[in-house]
């Protein structure tokens, strides 16, 4: 799409790397966002690459850590600074960025929901988007749940991280 034609000429590389870096969209270091990346020994590499159906203005990103652990995410500007997140790992979401989001990957077994919703209960956590996809029937599941509010305590990780069948939590903070 057009993020192929116009990514670095309006910046979006410097963006991109800026939020993989953590920094939040008034930053005045995103202009220099490479530059830093590069400093941290953060490799950065930009391909452009055909998405079939794809908004016009969708990255997808694919991290590595250290150890060769990847995770992949696809998402899109839509205009006004906001942002939908539409896949993990090839799976459906769909995260606007705009609230505290928990992103739990787990085994597609029996009780999860009831299990993650029952201790965003107990911490008095409003769940107002939920979306759930798995990859097969018993597979892997991704279960992202925005809530009200602005921040998302450890405690909560700990105790959902603590659920039997839970392989990863991932807690994306407002941008």
């Amino acid at each position: 799409g057009s993020f192929a034609q116009t990514y670095k000429g309006h910046g979006t590389d410097r963006a991109l790397t800026a939020g993989i870096l953590g920094m939040q969209p008034d930053d005045e270091r995103i202009k220099d966002s490479l530059d830093i990346a590069e400093t941290q020994n953060l490799s950065i590499t930009f391909d452009t690459i055909d998405i079939p159906g794809a908004h016009p203005n969708t990255a997808e990103i694919t991290l590595t850590d250290a150890d060769g652990h990847t995770v992949c995410i696809q998402g899109c500007s839509i205009g006004g600074g906001n942002i939908i997140i539409n896949t993990i790992d090839t799976m459906p979401v769909h995260i606007t960025g705009q609230s505290p989001t928990i992103i739990v990957v787990h085994d597609d077994v029996p009780g999860m929901i009831a299990a993650v919703t029952a201790l965003a209960a107990k911490d008095a956590l409003n769940i107002y988007s939920f979306d759930l996809s798995r990859d097969k029937k018993g597979g892997t599941a991704i279960m992202a749940l925005q809530v009200d509010g602005r921040h998302v305590y450890t405690p909560l990780k700990q105790s959902l991280e603590a659920v039997p069948h839970v392989a990863k939590v991932i807690f994306i903070p407002p941008y």
